[in-house]
């Protein structure tokens, strides 16, 4: 991305358990959270998904069931401050 004429340092940040087993992927922009950040349980499925907006966690996070294949809670952030939860 460039603006004021400079090119943003965008990467994705991966964090592994002591097994060697990703824990997270982690979307950064200039060294802040910026995107869809994911973490996995140890068996390698999804448990999570929050999005972030300059750092801060804004929209929905969805928490995931054992088995991945259910959202089983929902956690509503607006600029890093959760507002809402609801279990489904």
């Amino acid at each position: 991305m460039l603006q004021n004429n400079t090119i943003d340092t965008v990467e994705v940040k991966k964090e592994y358990y002591a097994s060697g087993a990703l824990l997270a992927e982690i979307p950064r922009v200039n060294g802040e959270r910026h995107g869809i950040v994911k973490t996995y349980n140890e068996t390698g499925t999804l448990y999570a998904e929050v999005p972030f907006v300059k750092g801060k966690a804004h929209g929905i996070k969805k928490h995931y069931d054992k088995d991945n294949s259910n959202i089983d809670r929902l956690t509503l952030y607006n600029r890093g401050r959760e507002v809402a939860f609801v279990r489904i």
